[in-house]
């Protein structure tokens, strides 16, 4: 007897709600964002993807320095100019 295995096939890839859970946003934001183009999208057909790294580039790219950070940005700053 011959044991039947299937293989699941895990995409870089997933629909709009459940990017929508990924982000923590409601459905109606997310497609505001992609009708603005503000978040980047797939459109194979009539299905909306969202590339799993770029959704978390997207949230990388909207983080908020500390208070030290910007004060250290400042220091240095103005110890560059002459």
């Amino acid at each position: 007897m011959s044991k039947q295995t299937t293989t699941q096939i895990e995409s870089p890839y997933i629909n709009l709600e459940s990017a929508c859970k990924y982000l923590g946003i409601a459905k109606a934001t997310m497609y505001k964002k992609t009708s603005e183009k503000t978040i980047g999208f797939f459109k194979p057909g009539r299905k909306i993807l969202f590339s799993v790294s770029e959704l978390q580039s997207y949230v990388e790219s909207h983080r908020v320095r500390t208070q030290s950070e910007i004060e250290t940005e400042a220091c240095t700053r103005l110890l560059t100019q002459k």
